[in-house]
């Protein structure tokens, strides 16, 4: 008896390519903003480090000169990225307010050296506002990367990828949260750290700088409390998917006693005894905790991407 060869049926109309084929081009470029958003929140970083080692420097600290040309070469390597990107991946990301950024950047560093302390101050927090201001420009961009997998995917599904895909209800406040608030709020300590180290290395806080530091400190407890109100709206699955948000709450009592370091120590003392290394080394611990929630998010965000491109 023989018997039939059963030939497997092939389904050549299947439409998963198809599908995957319309949602490349969208996934790719939010894909690409993201790697885009990631180096330029980098850069950013970088960008206040310098403003506050070169502030030092320019007071006579010679201490920092080596970090002021690290962050240099840093930042050079960072532009070059994001240049790269400009050029081959993202020709349609916002390149007049990029290229404006790029150009006041070199133009600092060739003439940093000759400014003072407060102009050079004033000319990175240009720079850098505008850094932050493209951040949560290109995250509009990419329509705040709306290739979520919608509630219904979500539910039931028990796997131990899943721990990673919060909830559309929490998306908008992650975003808001890493791309908004959280720049805004470092570049608030960032500017409280290159004041302070400034401050330290010149052993007074005159008038100026003190009313630098009122409307800074004001500020940055207006920018706590807008997350602590933001973060209490997060659901348990948003938090699980950003591990760094629920642990910064548990860190702010270090940028408390940052706060009251720079009353108690800098503007309220004739005399400053605090090293500038010291208070710097101390607001960039702080920053660096706090940054971290910038790159939780974008790899939360990444990871929604994939899943809704796959599933």
């Amino acid at each position: 008896m023989m018997i039939a060869k059963i030939e497997p049926k092939i389904d050549v109309a299947a439409p998963a390519f198809t599908t995957v084929n319309t949602q490349l081009p969208h996934y790719l470029q939010q894909l690409n903003l993201l790697t885009v958003i990631r180096h330029l929140s980098m850069l950013l970083m970088e960008a206040q480090k310098h403003r506050g080692t070169s502030m030092a420097v320019l007071e006579g600290d010679l201490e920092f000169e080596p970090q002021v040309l690290h962050e240099q070469y840093i930042m050079q390597r960072l532009i070059e990225v994001v240049n790269h990107f400009n050029q081959n991946y993202c020709p349609t990301v916002l390149a007049d307010k990029w290229q404006n950024v790029e150009q006041g950047w070199q133009s600092l560093i060739h003439n940093w050296r000759n400014d003072t302390v407060i102009a050079n101050f004033e000319f990175h927090s240009h720079i850098i506002e505008s850094m932050v201001k493209l951040i949560w420009d290109l995250a509009g961009e990419a329509g705040y990367f709306s290739s979520v997998p919608d509630n219904n995917s979500i539910t039931g599904y028990g796997d131990t990828e899943s721990t990673l895909i919060y909830s559309e209800k929490n998306h908008e406040h992650l975003i808001q949260i890493s791309l908004k608030l959280m720049p805004e709020m470092l570049e608030n300590i960032a500017k409280l750290r290159g004041l302070a180290t400034h401050a330290s290395v010149r052993g007074y806080c005159d008038g100026v700088t003190q009313s630098h530091f009122s409307y800074l400190l004001q500020s940055l407890n207006l920018n706590k409390e807008k997350l602590r109100l933001v973060t209490r709206s997060l659901q348990p699955d948003a938090l699980r998917a950003v591990p760094s948000l629920p642990s910064i709450l548990l860190y702010e009592h270090r940028l408390d006693q940052l706060q009251l370091l720079i009353q108690n120590k800098i503007m309220n003392n004739e005399e400053i005894s605090l090293k500038g290394v010291y208070i710097f080394n101390f607001a960039t611990e702080i920053i660096d905790v706090y940054s971290q929630i910038i790159r939780d998010a974008i790899s939360a965000f990444q990871h929604r991407l994939e899943y809704a491109l796959l599933k």
